[in-house]
């Protein structure tokens, strides 16, 4: 709601013993921006890398934040959704320029690189075997 810009935060699971919340909605606590209020706590989710642990998270509404936003849609008609997205994007943040990129891409971004050190891990990994071998072989003639 408008009156909740900046002073209602929804919290992850995780937030909650970290903020010393009892989980019913309402509850106040204080943030950099003034006296602040829980209004909803949702199941805790990957928002940084795997491989770290999932941490305290709260997310809050404020205007001048809106140049980004996770959207789930079903796979059967991407080309409407996108177009559905782009409307109401002109109509929430007209400011804003509309572009978007599918999760699957940025998070195998993400992981590219760790794709590329396990194939070299991979090739080491046989040369040292054939070398080894190499060396058995010669050892037994």
């Amino acid at each position: 709601m408008a009156s909740d810009m900046g002073l209602s935060y929804i919290v992850n699971e995780e937030a909650v013993p970290f903020l010393r919340l009892n989980p019913l909605f309402g509850e106040t606590f204080r943030a950099d921006f003034g006296q602040s209020r829980v209004v909803g706590v949702v199941k805790n989710f990957h928002f940084r890398s795997l491989h770290r642990k999932i941490g305290p998270m709260a997310i809050v509404w404020f205007d001048a934040w809106t140049s980004t936003a996770m959207i789930k849609a079903s796979g059967t008609n991407i080309a409407g959704a996108v177009a559905h997205v782009r409307n109401v994007w002109r109509e929430v943040n007209p400011q804003a320029p509309f572009s978007y990129t599918f999760m699957d891409e940025t998070v195998g971004k993400l992981y590219a690189a760790e794709t590329r050190l396990s194939r070299i891990l991979k090739v080491f990994v046989i040369l040292a075997v054939l070398l080894s071998c190499l060396g058995l072989f010669g050892l037994s003639s």
